[in-house]
């Protein structure tokens, strides 16, 4: 099977490869878009007749079926090579899309009755490895052969290209029959889907009602085929257009890509295809923080070449487009009934690749922006679905997984905060797990309550922010995904309409309390102006420990970040995060992401039992400034870039 798989997925590339640079070479350009068109287009139309077939006839015999169309559009492929026809050419690219329409259902629906259902992901990965392989070998032997073609233009110089070709076809078709047999699909037969690609398109409406989970797996799965389309043609555009790589460079990217996720698929080939929940979030946004650094190569100081940056992040990013892609295939394989896999399949497959065809479309209509703003936007889109996941997630029947899955995505903030801050934590393990918590930390950044908030994710407290910083798309979906309690500003306190604000937003805190959750409190409600802590007047803390007496009370402070570029120490006024948060994003490019000189920060937990609770707020608030003054350190300034001072 996985032979079968692998010269297919051969014969896929090389055959089209070489067409390509026939193509070039009698500058006949305006082909290539047709040809990539006329391959991924028998997907989109044919996919539900090719999925009913696979739910109805013997999927080996299907699977024979396809490889000795194959053989067929090969023999074409090699006559219309030799004697020059384009159009059969391109009539043999059309007829190898639709076989590998027809032998996708029944093959990916072979798996889960071949192999014991917990071992699925495991073939996935094996195959996925073998499949890039088969892909690197294909282009890289049409390569080879260019220099032969142009040479004998009207000798033989293109007859290896079709006779390499129909040899991979009777080695795929002599593995399709030497496959084992599945059993005969069972049950009542389903009609047939007559106007195809509609009908596609009805039952996947239908799979969002009938199966929400498998739908976000279908969507997940399309999503990744789209954004991967589009992103390795904006990443080569990139390379040679904006960062003056040359050709062979942008392929060593791509190379670097499915490299990264060969390895991703092998990691993830090690877990249960239920992961998929576990791990969309986390890798998909991988991906988009992968594709977002990728954009701003252009921005690298001009004495550091991009293209050992630009290979480290598509090795980065395609790892983890292989943790997120494996679990959602093997999802999709087990998932229907044995009656229905074909149906999902050709649902995936239409889905896929129109997607595919979309990221095409989309990247021509495109074509006056550079590609650094396409890849830009890319990674916007995914981080939009992302969020759309995420809401899905939490609104699944089975919590417990949709919980994990939601919660993962807070892992992305630490794997930063881990490039540029070395963090050390005292005291947390200490802390007995069970009950509302109160957390009240310091606050000398804008950046700790960050570290905060994912050195606490086991613990899941709610955060509270400033309404006026959590304005815009991205504050509002952080607000969401981190179920972040607004309240106003309290330096807008001097205002009757906030100080009613600030008096709501701790009723709902004193709510969330008394029904059990955690939350995490800054008493002086905003970042720090001095070295020193100072609450003043401040009475929320004490408002809050007299409404909730018995609330066990954990005390922090970070030490380490006055002076930071997220600190009011460095330019006596309030930072602006998104700017600080970009500024530091290019420091990351500029430093090569591993090289970035990083600050110390040590975060200290303290459960504090001894708390007036009697709402005297002087008494409170010297208490806690005693304790945060633990934290009083000089402003301390480090380097942005490893090789400065």
């Amino acid at each position: 099977m996985g032979l079968a798989y692998a010269l297919g997925t051969f014969n896929d590339h090389f055959f089209r490869s070489a067409f390509l640079l026939l193509a070039v070479t009698y500058d006949q350009n305006n082909l290539q878009d047709a040809s990539a068109l006329l391959f991924f287009l028998p997907f989109a139309l044919f996919s539900a007749w090719t999925g009913w077939l696979a739910d109805h006839l013997p999927k080996k015999s299907i699977i024979v079926c396809s490889k000795t169309l194959e053989l067929a559009a090969m023999g074409l492929g090699l006559l219309s090579m030799h004697a020059m026809h384009w159009n059969g050419m391109m009539a043999a690219i059309c007829i190898m899309g639709l076989q590998s329409a027809l032998f996708s259902p029944a093959l990916n629906g072979s798996i889960p009755e071949i192999v014991p259902v917990e071992t699925v992901p495991k073939v996935n990965a094996l195959f996925k490895l073998a499949a890039i392989s088969a892909l690197l070998l294909g282009i890289a032997l049409a390569g080879l052969l260019e220099a032969m073609i142009p040479e004998e233009i009207h000798g033989h110089g293109r007859l290896p290209v079709g006779l390499a070709a129909m040899l991979a076809s009777l080695a795929s078709l002599a593995a399709a029959i030497a496959m084992r047999h599945t059993p005969r699909p069972q049950g009542a037969p389903r009609p047939f889907p007559l106007f195809g690609p509609v009908d596609s398109l009805r039952q996947t409406l239908n799979c969002r009602i009938e199966d929400r989970p498998l739908f976000l797996a279908l969507a997940g799965e399309s999503v990744f085929y789209a954004i991967s389309a589009f992103a390795v043609l904006c990443i080569h555009g990139l390379a040679t257009q904006q960062t003056d790589l040359s050709h062979t460079s942008a392929g060593l990217l791509s190379v670097s890509l499915l490299a990264g996720v060969c390895a991703g698929s092998l990691r993830a080939g090690k877990r249960e295809a239920a992961s998929w929940r576990r791990t969309l979030l986390p890798a998909g946004c991988g991906m988009a923080v992968g594709l977002l650094l990728a954009s701003a190569a252009p921005l690298l100081p001009g004495t550091w070449p991009p293209f050992f940056f630009l290979l480290a992040v598509s090795a980065c990013t395609g790892f983890c487009g292989g943790l997120y892609f494996i679990p959602l295939t093997s999802f999709i394989q087990i998932s229907p009934a044995s009656t229905d896999k074909g149906k999902i399949l050709g649902i995936s497959n239409f889905a896929a690749f129109s997607g595919i065809i979309i990221a095409g479309l989309l990247f021509n209509l495109g074509e006056g922006l550079s590609p650094a703003k396409l890849l830009a936007a890319c990674a916007l889109c995914l981080f939009c679905f992302l969020a759309w996941a995420a809401k899905t997630l939490r609104e699944l029947p089975d919590a417990s997984l949709a919980d994990q899955a939601a919660g993962l995505i807070r892992l992305i903030p630490l794997a930063f905060i881990s490039l540029r801050y070395r963090v050390s934590v005292i005291g947390l393990d200490k802390i007995p797990a069970g009950g509302a918590l109160l957390f009240m930390p310091n606050h000398p950044a804008l950046i700790d309550p960050v570290i905060v908030q994912t050195l606490l994710l086991g613990i899941k407290p709610r955060p509270l922010a400033d309404a006026s910083r959590m304005r815009g798309f991205l504050g509002r979906l952080a607000a969401r995904v981190f179920h972040i309690v607004l309240i106003p500003d309290t330096e807008e306190g001097n205002t009757k309409n906030a100080v009613q604000g600030i008096r709501e937003g701790l009723r709902i805190v004193i709510e969330i309390l008394h029904n059990g959750e955690s939350v995490i409190f800054y008493p002086a409600g905003r970042i720090l102006r001095s070295s020193a802590e100072r609450l003043g007047n401040n009475s929320g803390a004490a408002r809050l420990l007299a409404a909730c007496p018995e609330t066990r009370v954990i005390l922090a402070r970070s030490s380490g970040l006055w002076g930071s570029s997220f600190s009011y120490a460095r330019t006596g006024r309030s930072p602006d995060f998104a700017r600080e948060l970009l500024r530091g994003l290019l420091t990351l490019a500029g430093n090569c992401i591993l090289l970035t000189p990083k600050r110390e920060v040590l975060v200290e937990f303290v459960e504090a039992t001894d708390l007036p609770r009697d709402g005297n707020k002087k008494e409170l608030n010297r208490r806690l400034e005693d304790f945060y003054r633990g934290a009083e350190r000089p402003p301390l300034t480090v380097p942005r870039f490893f090789w400065a001072d």
